[in-house]
């Protein structure tokens, strides 16, 4: 009919297709529910079965797929020994007796709710959009979810003389830290409602996205992080990656990228041959800060204190700090150039080697990391969560830019909560393929019979031509 349709008026094209897409999703929900039924209906004539399980009674199961709802018939069986009820059907897909949402359905709900909401999540399960299920039951999904390692232990190890970290934290909302209502307001009336989410990455190096291209990307990047791990726990996930992927012994050094935070300079010791490194982002900023007064003039004072922390010494540095506070024109000024000359020479070691290897040392890109991997989900706009919701969203979002697949993460979930298989199970799926077998002859003799028919008929093609040049004609 769709197509009689198209072809009496070709002008409707757009219309063809949301009508030939909604008729294929009716198609593939009435396949699913021939597909599930014919399995049920294997188990009842199962022989096998027969000797353990006897029907008790039939229901209608509703299960929600990425395609929409289908609603089959399943049957309820008693164990001949024990008197267990269950719907083998169940076992024999491997789903929970009130399992709602198949694998593919999860899928959607995972791939929706990294990047926009718990509500959006919940009303995409479904192509269409003609089924969801509440914000609630998919912050339960996300709650519940384990995460497996995106990358597994090399036999033979990659051999890289160097590698880099750049580790950095967003600032995340929380709604309450252990119960609602128990966050504290200070005298100046702000809540204690901010939680760290850390993020790490490593990778082998930059280079161009295309040849001749200025843009950079990292080559071989793996993410890490955090809102509940502590730094012990963090570090070690890391080191367990590098001496899973890389030759530790061939590795001769390891450049940590970071703001100054103690969190992030603690990585060093849990890392091999690793050097802290002041990242260029926070430098040129208290740089910035220490000669924004200085005008005309503001480059070169720059320049002699990048030359002091390069070449010389601290004294050269707070040497020419008091000739820039002397000029300062405004106490705020003079504390502002205090403060940032207190920021670096907190960080001098890793300040010098910032400047003085840049051949070597790329620069620090955690901050356009933190804002695109973290920020974007998770801060960018106003929104509270609980720390345990902060943990598993941006864990999945790290499982996402580490290119785990979806799928994979659903089954995951369900290799963790494998259920028991009902008594004589395997029995009765060997029955079930011997009879499944017998339907697959079966279906491929009807076909056959209709194959010399439909070569005397005529063809598509000319019947479309026929009718096109017949509306023409009119």
């Amino acid at each position: 009919k769709n197509e009689i349709n198209f072809f009496e008026d070709p002008t409707k094209f757009a219309d063809m297709i949301y009508k030939l897409s909604e008729s294929l999703r009716e198609l593939g929900l009435n396949i699913i529910k021939e597909y599930l039924e014919d399995l049920n209906n294997c188990l009842r004539k199962s022989t096998k079965r027969k000797q353990n399980w006897v029907i008790e009674k039939h229901n209608i199961k509703k299960i929600i797929t990425s395609l929409g709802e289908v609603d089959f018939n399943k049957t309820l069986f008693t164990s001949k020994d024990s008197e267990e009820m269950a719907y083998l059907l169940d076992s024999i897909l491997e789903i929970n007796p009130h399992q709602l949402l198949t694998e593919d359905a999860k899928v959607r709900v995972y791939e929706e709710v990294v990047d926009t909401s718990y509500q959006r999540g919940g009303k995409n399960i479904t192509i269409d959009g003609s089924s969801e299920i509440s914000r609630n039951a998919v912050k339960d999904i996300l709650i519940n979810t384990s995460f497996p390692k995106t990358y597994t232990e090399l036999t033979e190890k990659k051999k890289v003389k160097t590698l880099y970290i750049d580790a950095d934290e967003d600032h995340i909302a929380l709604q309450f830290r252990k119960h609602k209502g128990d966050l504290q307001r200070n005298k100046i009336g702000r809540k204690n409602n901010c939680a760290i989410g850390k993020i790490i990455y490593v990778y082998e190096g930059v280079t161009s996205v295309n040849s001749g291209s200025k843009r950079k990307k990292l080559l071989n990047t793996m993410y890490f992080g955090s809102v509940l791990k502590n730094n012990a726990k963090l570090w070690e996930e890391v080191y367990d990656y590098i001496k899973s992927v890389y030759d530790v012994d061939y590795l001769e050094r390891i450049y940590l990228n970071g703001d100054g935070a103690a969190w992030i300079k603690a990585g060093k010791d849990y890392l091999p041959n690793c050097q802290y490194v002041l990242d260029e982002f926070h430098l040129s900023k208290y740089l910035l800060k220490m000669t924004s007064h200085m005008m005309d003039t503001q480059y070169d004072a720059k320049l002699e204190l990048c030359e002091a922390i390069k070449k010389g010494t601290k004294l050269d540095f707070l040497d020419i700090k008091d000739r820039l506070i002397m000029l300062a024109d405004k106490k705020t000024v003079a504390e502002r150039i205090e403060e940032a000359a207190g920021y670096i020479l907190s960080n001098w070691t890793s300040a010098r080697r910032r400047l003085s290897n840049r051949t070597v040392i790329y620069g620090c890109s955690a901050e356009g990391h933190v804002s695109h991997v973290l920020s974007a989900r998770m801060s960018s706009r106003p929104m509270g969560w609980s720390k345990l919701g902060a943990e598993k969203i941006l864990n999945l979002r790290l499982y996402k830019y580490n290119h785990g697949d979806m799928l994979k993460l659903v089954r995951y979930q369900n290799e963790i909560e494998k259920l028991p298989l009902a008594a004589g199970l395997e029995n009765i799926k060997t029955d079930i393929n011997k009879k499944l077998d017998i339907m697959r002859t079966k279906a491929r003799t009807s076909a056959m019979k209709y194959e010399e028919a439909i070569h005397h008929e005529i063809s598509p093609q000319v019947s479309k031509q026929l009718m096109f040049h017949l509306n023409a004609t009119l």
